[in-house]
């Protein structure tokens, strides 16, 4: 039988004709079973319930805050949102904060780069010309301007790395 993580090279790829039923369909229902069950557990800020999620909002600040590295993907800097969650407190770098950013801004659009440069450093220029700000040492941040896969394949190390 194959296992869910190799079904997931054939996920894009057609069935045989005739099907071979355990080695084509039960591998890739597996692996989908898994994405859905992790699915369940994303959590987004929605305009609607933006008040109703105090508990999440609370366990993503203290997550985020105890967290040495810290992947932002497909997130727009929104200020309103930064404060909810509280990024703004969190994930201010400088000399004695020890965190490394990672996040992503697709298509490199300055509106995104203010955004996260007055976020992580408190002022709007640091991401306007490079992708790289900080020293891996102390304090870190790095943008990509891939959408989040080619991001996470290309450019930020993976997490047992860091």
């Amino acid at each position: 039988m194959i296992d869910a993580h190799s079904s997931a090279d054939t996920l894009g790829q057609p069935f045989h004709d005739p099907l071979i039923h355990n080695v084509e369909f039960e591998g890739r229902k597996i692996f989908l079973d898994r994405c859905l069950v992790a699915s369940r557990s994303i959590r987004t800020i929605d305009p609607h319930e933006k008040e109703m999620n105090d508990a999440e909002l609370k366990l993503a600040m203290e997550w985020i805050d105890a967290a040495e590295v810290v992947y932002i993907l497909g997130y727009g800097f929104d200020d309103n949102n930064n404060r909810r969650i509280g990024l703004n407190i969190s994930l201010r770098l400088n000399d004695i904060s020890k965190k490394v950013v990672m996040f992503t801004n697709f298509e490199d659009r300055n509106t995104i780069n203010k955004k996260a440069s007055r976020l992580l450093f408190g002022h709007k220029d640091k991401f306007l010309h490079q992708s790289i700000y900080g020293n891996p040492t102390v304090s870190y941040a790095e943008k990509s301007v891939r959408d989040v896969y080619k991001a996470l394949e290309m450019d930020f190390e993976p997490l047992e790395e860091n």
